[in-house]
């Protein structure tokens, strides 16, 4: 996908195995050693937006492994509208 291209191969990172599956405290989380993102299942009834910010999120993960302004700077660069879809989520 998109996020494959910008974000693994531009900066050597693996692809990563993606599962979904059905999460009751998160909407995502990822395992940047092992190369896994997590997605809940829950999201299919948001936005495909909001599906695709919590993705980008985690796939951020892989430059910034945590919640600084800076893993939120990075995510606006890749998706500048990304606290519209986010608000769906709270």
């Amino acid at each position: 996908g998109q996020w494959d291209e910008e974000i693994c191969h531009k900066n050597d990172i693996p692809l990563p195995s993606i599962t979904v599956k059905y999460m009751t405290s998160r909407w995502g989380s990822c395992t940047p050693s092992k190369a896994h993102i997590s997605m809940s299942l829950r999201l299919m009834h948001y936005p495909i937006q909001s599906a695709e910010y919590v993705l980008l999120h985690e796939y951020v993960h892989f430059l910034v492994p945590n919640h600084s302004k800076r893993l939120y700077q990075t995510v606006k660069k890749y998706m500048p509208e990304y606290q519209e879809y986010d608000s769906y989520l709270k």
